[in-house]
């Protein structure tokens, strides 16, 4: 099936779209939204915590590829999603869900990283599942940190409500 025939023609502004209303639902002042469109590479759209504690939650994407790249925090391990996820036959719809459900573990601090030797490995917790993903070689990350990094809701109070 081609590109324009699967709706996917249309997936940066969709992308877009899907974090704006993920800001949107966001008290004000909570964090701000960066959307940054590059004709020849795509979009990238970036949610940034104003609580240093909590990690920005960022997704890539380009028209006419059925790929999300998903990424949080300062650390470089993304998934690619669909392929990586849940289902990688997922439909646009169900693709977008799961954008959708990382998005709002990551803002509720259900996400660490962790520092294996010469990898780190992202995790997402949606639910009980665990999204797991790793990046290697990487011999000094920057910034640096052993063990596991921990991130912090976006608002402590309502860590489950987002």
């Amino acid at each position: 099936m081609s590109p324009s025939a699967n709706g996917y023609f249309k997936i940066e502004d969709d992308l877009v779209a899907l974090f704006e209303r993920l800001h949107a639902d966001l008290p004000a002042d909570t964090a701000s939204l960066t959307i940054r469109r590059a004709e020849a590479r795509g979009t990238q759209v970036m949610i940034c915590p104003r609580n240093p504690r909590a990690a920005s939650v960022w997704a890539h994407a380009e028209n006419g590829l059925p790929v999300i790249d998903f990424g949080f925090g300062e650390y470089e391990p993304t998934w690619e999603l669909a392929f990586e996820g849940e289902n990688p036959n997922s439909s646009k719809e169900e693709l977008y869900v799961q954008v959708e459900k990382l998005c709002r573990a990551v803002m509720a601090g259900h996400c660490e990283n962790r520092r294996r030797f010469l990898t780190v490995v992202s995790l997402v917790r949606v639910g009980t599942r665990d999204y797991k993903v790793s990046h290697s070689p990487i011999l000094r990350p920057k910034p640096p940190f052993r063990g596991t990094r921990t991130y912090e809701a976006y608002i402590p109070e309502t860590i489950d409500a987002i």
